[in-house]
């Protein structure tokens, strides 16, 4: 009988593409995957996918501020908590992978720690500089401290800890994670859907277009640095023919966007396309000639990898990216196109480079690639299912 495995996560499934790659290799590794999740609308409360089972909570996450925020996570604990208490009993899970944000929802696994299942901890992100990011406080704030402290004992009661980048594992080492129980896992995008869609694409033919087509795709928060975007587009509205930016995603700061687009007579060059597929995204990626990833500069955004920048390369795509500690780890000038961020003058000459040095846009692609090739999904799923058949072991 397949060993069980628990997926919980405060997010949607299969929409959120860390879960969804590690359950379906998990699943393809001979395991049974159990995701428990949020329900979003126009889902089942209970379904198979892709081998995978998945239960949801009929809950949606609404960014309403941080007393909504709590309320929600607090439900969501308490619902984790019996979900897996209660299907422990009956069949016993050999191993619970939780997944933040929030970190303590860890705790929901203490029944099946208590019996002796194995417990990882993934941190996505680390959510002391997301509410840094997000609510602009202190580091000294009783918030940020108390998040702090909540980090502090979710690792330690953890038996693994994963985490997705060079930066984040430097982070929380230094706050007091042992580095023998820390791994990381690339958040890089799954080869079944975003190089098959580019050979696909490549056997049938790309149609050629008058349009450069800029992409954004992506969760719209202020720290993302869309504004920025909009304000370089609309310099260069007049220098590139037939430039358009397509935005795919949604969040808290798209109605601001389009206030933007509109007072700057951009509705026919910026468009936007709402919260779509990992495949569709694919398939989006195909058909355009830039990626952009504009994000401002703060605690968070200074330490992370966006898993974008891997997608375009994969799809074999420039990327323009802020220089950030987090980026830099891995690439270089002479990988992707790098501006400063928050500043869309600077953005806007570096998209103008992209367009019109056809030979230098070339070459940085080809070395960007050589350094995705390195952390390709098919790498970092063999290090997840070694790493859980490892902790099986024990």
């Amino acid at each position: 009988m397949p060993r069980r495995v628990c997926e919980l996560v405060f997010s949607y499934y299969p929409g959120d593409a860390r879960v969804r790659r590690a359950a379906e290799s998990l699943s393809q590794g001979g395991y049974h995957v159990e995701v428990l999740c949020l329900r979003d609308k126009g889902e089942s409360k209970s379904e198979r996918v892709r081998g995978v089972q998945v239960r949801r909570l009929d809950l949606r996450h609404r960014r309403l501020g941080p007393a909504r925020l709590i309320g929600e996570y607090l439900a969501f604990m308490v619902w984790g908590l019996l979900q897996i208490s209660v299907r422990h009993l009956g069949h016993p899970y050999d191993l619970i992978h939780v997944h933040n944000m929030p970190e303590m929802l860890v705790f929901c696994a203490v029944l099946p720690k208590l019996t002796g299942t194995r417990v990882i901890l993934d941190l996505h992100d680390p959510m002391p500089e997301i509410f840094l990011a997000e609510f602009q406080v202190s580091e000294n704030h009783p918030m940020i401290k108390l998040l702090r402290l909540i980090e502090r004992i979710s690792t330690a009661f953890a038996d693994v800890v994963i985490t997705t980048n060079i930066a984040f594992r430097d982070l929380f080492i230094s706050r007091g994670v042992k580095k023998e129980k820390i791994h990381m896992v690339m958040n890089s995008p799954q080869e079944t859907i975003f190089e098959q869609t580019r050979v696909v694409e490549n056997q049938v033919g790309a149609s050629s277009s008058p349009k450069w087509r800029m992409i954004y795709h992506g969760t719209i928060l202020r720290r993302q640095g869309l504004d920025t975007a909009i304000m370089a587009v609309d310099r260069l509205r007049r220098k590139i023919p037939g430039l358009e930016l397509r935005v795919y995603g949604a969040g808290e700061f798209l109605p601001e966007v389009k206030k933007m687009v509109l007072a700057a007579g951009l509705q026919g060059i910026v468009t936007f396309h709402g919260v779509v597929t990992l495949e569709e995204i694919a398939e989006a990626l195909t058909k355009t000639d830039l990626v952009l990833v504009p994000n401002k500069l703060n605690a968070f955004t200074n330490i992370n990898l966006p898993t974008r920048i891997f997608e375009a390369l994969s799809m074999h795509k420039p990327v323009i990216a802020p220089r950030t500690r987090g980026i830099r780890d891995y690439f270089d000038e002479e990988s992707i196109f790098f501006f400063e961020a928050g500043n869309p003058a600077d953005l806007a000459k570096v998209m103008f480079e992209v367009y019109s040095n056809t030979e230098g846009r070339e070459r940085k692609v080809n070395k960007g690639m050589r350094i995705y090739e390195k952390f390709k999904w098919s790498g970092e799923a063999s290090r997840l299912l070694a790493l859980v058949n490892g902790i099986q072991a024990r």
